[in-house]
């Protein structure tokens, strides 16, 4: 996990909180999504594997949060 300053993490685990995610502390020594709070796989490459340990996103919730909004057929 990245290590932040005491002060922001706590204020960051605050907000994690009231939008339903597990603090980031808590998901990463269980093993967990922040997120879905499902245990943590494999990822598909290098990038993502850091970016679990900036957000706490598994893989498949990464895909869900990074994916590319679908065009509508009218444009």
């Amino acid at each position: 996990m990245l290590k932040r300053d005491p002060t922001l993490q706590k204020a960051l685990d605050s907000l994690a909180s009231m939008i339903g995610f597990l603090p980031q502390d808590e998901a990463e020594t269980k093993g967990l999504c922040v997120r879905c709070k499902e245990s943590v796989k494999a990822f598909t490459d290098e990038l993502s594997e850091r970016d679990y340990n900036i957000t706490g996103f598994c893989q498949k919730c990464q895909d869900i949060i990074y994916a590319e909004p679908e065009e509508d057929e009218d444009d």
